[in-house]
């Protein structure tokens, strides 16, 4: 049985890879996803897209949830949804902190990430804490 409590992203995915007794090209096959796509999400350097994280999961037996989520996502999704709670669309919030629309749906979606003026405009706006959505003293999300 896979043990998965307190692993992150990358060590869930490896350890389930080595408890199906499958290697990145056999995955990769398997999710009908380039082994560099795979190698990619291993290492930390991309972020799958909805479907193929979907595709992983499956060919796994896993939920996309126990494979990808993260303290990172959590934070996101918190900020969506303060943005929501506040505002009728992420265009509103955007408008009203005059930081473009793109930008602040990236910062949501972990596209982008926010400098440090704009991360405390962000949180400011919004009445919560700048540490409630970024990591103290760095623009990125967690």
């Amino acid at each position: 049985m896979l043990r998965l409590q307190g692993l992150n992203k990358n060590t869930i995915l490896y350890a389930a890879l080595a408890t199906e007794g499958l290697k990145i090209k056999q995955l990769a096959k398997r999710a009908e996803i380039s082994p560099t796509t795979i190698h990619c999400v291993l290492s930390g350097r991309m972020n799958p897209k909805q479907s193929e994280k979907q595709k992983i999961a499956n060919v796994l037996d896993l939920r996309v949830i126990v494979l990808f989520s993260s303290e990172k996502y959590c934070r996101r999704t918190e900020l969506e949804s303060s943005i929501k709670e506040n505002f009728v669309s992420i265009r509103e919030f955007a408008t009203e902190i005059r930081i473009s629309r793109t930008l602040v749906s990236g910062f949501v979606s972990g596209r982008f990430n926010p400098t440090f003026s704009e991360k405390q405009i962000i949180a400011e706006r919004l009445g919560k804490p700048v540490n409630k959505f970024f990591r103290k003293g760095e623009g990125h999300l967690i």
